[in-house]
């Protein structure tokens, strides 16, 4: 045997059980770096020699030379999640790794499973490490991540916020609060009573006059009405006097009186007389006796000095088609509506009208129709269910439509016939009074609500609402600014009126409906900061004051309600009380003004999502993902950084758990896979190793010594 093969075998294997402890040194000592992937050092044995035996023949007698040197092989496997709670520390769970750039030359790219990043004084999104800056998908306008790597910078940058295009307003206005002005009225002449008589409707009379047996009168030919034609009580009354004593077949005379005051017939059979009489009210062809307050009922026998008077009384009877319609326009809304045939004293009418008044539109709601009983005043009056008299909004920063006049509230009867009977049809027509003035708003509303609303240029205005109860259910709002928040020359100190409406509830304090003053509404901001950028013109904000019940056919308890303010409802508007005088529990208003750069964060799906201090949230990029076809064949240069090689493959950049690429997973970094006992054990074993082989080239020295000395 050679010696000298043995001493080279003992080297070569001392140097590589060298070469084995420093990959473990290099693993332990990296055991608390982030991202770090330990190594794994292996060898192959080297190369076989035949001997020759001392005939010259080769047998079964090779001898190997060692071990080949050390191979070092990276090992890519998950480290442990630590979390860390900084938002700029990212780990990826999974396969992939962070992109770098070199901040001079960009198209030097470096890989980590470092996700440990901080930002620099310009706010530049850098590796901590390395400062290289970390590459991250542009975003396109609509948010969705390209293809395009760049570098993720903050700057000066800063959210110019949103507009406001809608507020909602939660709360309750006091049905018991003052109604402010007065309605729109007309008011009759004087008008006590009238009766129309018509053919073949309600003439007739039937009655017997000692033993005559049945009679009939006909109160237009006997009794000398014409039929339909308006009458008088008394006129009605001196005609079934005439038509009886036409008819009864004696001498007799009858005395007929109509009260005023109790709107009813007394029919007298004079003392003089020889014979008694009696009505035949229950009689189908007795069509007079209801007209005359007569129910379906016969009379006694009415002896001579007795009389019978009318069980109802009747001031004013309608007949189809005669006297029964009525037109007008109350607030501006037409109104045509048929009166039900009937006998009535005047409030009954009264009533009748306002009945079908109502029925004709909510917006109708609230017209009230009265008779006042004063003798000779006796008068009919409708009422229209708003207040107000006639003003201009005079509104400079709507260049469009810079002043709306808004009409009076009126109440006008335009005719049917009706109208006539009533003495409506040219009665006295007042307009209402009252007005919401900008300029005196505290003195001329019920109540207001500060909102702060926001232009597209992140401005921020304050904006005041004033609500106005004009009638039963009733209140119109009206949004106010100072001059110092528009365009236009309102004084910067003065309230300028930009939008108004009403809000009409139902009795039981629901929201019915809503609606805009026409022209209204178009908001032209001022910048907030002098000289700066013009927010947009003709801005719209939409003022929700609830889920109507009429047009959006909603609950109408949603939003605002009406409750009087010592009601007992089962609604809490207060947590505390029931039903306040004028509250407001809530006021959601859109949009979001201008705020700052506040911090950075990153979240699951890799979006890098700036925060401002207006509470904003923006997405300015997407981590990217590089991901290796042989990672293990990365080349390793130091600081967690790898360089792509031959071996590894050019990287695919994929967004975060997609394409195979592991997912993110914020505020935490990824340990280093380093098992101590694992290395602890492979460093005892490397060391035997080491010792075993050095006490092979001792032996081979030793012989090699023995030899020399022969």
């Amino acid at each position: 045997m050679g010696v000298f093969p043995g001493l080279s075998t003992g080297a070569s294997s001392m140097r590589n059980a060298s070469d084995i402890i420093q990959v473990i040194g290099n693993n332990i000592a990296n055991t608390n770096t982030p991202g770090f992937k330990r190594s794994r050092a292996t060898t192959s044995e080297a190369f076989y020699a035949n001997l020759t035996s001392a005939l010259g023949s080769k047998g079964n007698t090779q001898v190997g030379n060692g071990a080949n040197e050390v191979i070092v092989q990276k090992i890519i496997t998950q480290g442990n999640t630590k979390p860390t709670d900084n938002p700029l520390d990212v780990a990826v769970e999974g396969s992939g790794y962070f992109v770098l750039a070199d901040p001079l030359d960009p198209t030097q790219q470096f890989y980590t499973r470092d996700g440990s990043f901080s930002l620099d004084s310009t706010g530049t999104l850098l590796h901590k490490g390395t400062g290289k800056n970390v590459r991250a998908f542009t975003l396109d306008a609509a948010g969705v991540a390209t293809n395009i790597l760049a570098n993720v910078v903050i700057g000066g940058i800063a959210s110019i916020g949103k507009p406001t295009s809608n507020v909602d307003l939660i709360g309750n206005l006091d049905a018991s609060a003052p109604i402010l002005g007065t309605a729109g009225s007309t008011t009759s002449a004087a008008k006590l009573d009238e009766f129309v008589i018509s053919t073949g409707v309600n003439e007739k009379i039937i009655f017997e006059t000692g033993a005559s047996g049945l009679l009939t009168v006909d109160l237009v030919t006997d009794g000398g009405l014409i039929s339909g034609t308006a009458v008088t009580g008394a006129a009605l009354g001196n005609a079934v006097k005439t038509a009886l004593e036409a008819q009864n077949g004696n001498s007799d005379t009858y005395t007929v009186d109509y009260s005023q005051d109790e709107d009813k017939f007394t029919i007298t059979n004079n003392s003089i007389n020889a014979n008694s009489l009696t009505f035949r009210h229950s009689n189908v062809a007795s069509t007079a006796s209801k007209t005359l307050g007569f129910l379906a009922v016969d009379s006694a026998e009415i002896g001579t000095g007795g009389n019978q008077r009318s069980d109802v009384g009747v001031a004013f009877n309608v007949l189809t088609g005669v006297n029964d319609t009525l037109t007008a326009t109350i607030d501006g809304t037409a109104v045509s509506v048929t009166i039900p045939a009937g006998n009535y004293t005047g409030q009954e009418l009264a009533f009748q009208i306002e009945k079908q008044i109502s029925a004709v539109s909510s917006a109708l709601r609230g017209t009230t129709v009265n008779y006042n009983t004063k003798g000779a005043t006796d008068k009919f009056k409708i009422t229209g269910p708003k207040t107000g008299g006639a003003y201009n909004i005079n509104q400079p920063s709507n260049a469009g439509v810079p002043t709306i006049a808004v009409a009076a509230a009126s109440t006008v009867v335009t005719g049917g016939t009706l109208g006539t009977t009533t003495a409506l049809t040219g009665g006295t027509a007042l307009v209402g009074t009252g007005l919401f003035d900008v300029n005196d708003a505290g003195a001329t509303s019920t109540g207001n609500i500060s909102i702060d609303v926001f232009d597209d240029q992140g401005g921020t205005h304050a904006l005041q609402m004033f609500l106005r109860k004009t009638g039963e259910n009733l209140w119109e709002w009206h949004a106010a600014l100072k001059g110092s928040n528009l365009v236009g020359n309102t004084a910067d100190d003065k309230l300028e009126e930009v939008a108004s409406g009403l809000i009409r509830f139902t009795p039981d304090g629901k929201l019915e409906s809503e609606e805009v003053t026409a022209g209204t509404g178009p908001f032209n901001f001022d910048p907030q900061v002098p000289g700066g950028i013009a927010p947009t013109a003709n801005q719209a904000i939409t003022f929700n004051f609830g889920t109507s019940t009429d047009a959006e056919a909603g609950t109408g308890d949603d939003g605002m309600v009406q409750f009087s303010s010592s009601s007992d409802t089962s609604i809490d508007y207060n947590d505390t009380a029931t039903g306040q005088a004028f509250q407001t529990r809530l006021v959601r208003v859109d949009g979001i003004k201008r705020g700052d750069f506040d911090f950075i964060s990153i979240n699951t799906n890799g979006d890098i999502n700036a925060t401002f201090t207006n509470g904003s949230t923006e997405s300015i990029g997407r981590l990217a993902l590089a991901l290796f076809a042989a990672d293990d064949s990365l080349d390793a240069i130091g600081n967690n950084l790898f360089k792509e090689t031959a071996a590894s493959g050019i990287p695919i950049l994929a967004n975060p758990d997609t394409l195979g690429a592991g997912r993110i997973l914020p505020e935490a970094l990824e340990a280093s896979n380093t098992d101590l006992a694992e290395e602890f054990v492979e460093l005892i074993l490397a060391q035997q190793i080491f010792q075993a082989n050095a006490r092979i080239v001792t032996v081979s020295d030793q012989i090699l010594e023995s030899i020399t000395r022969m």
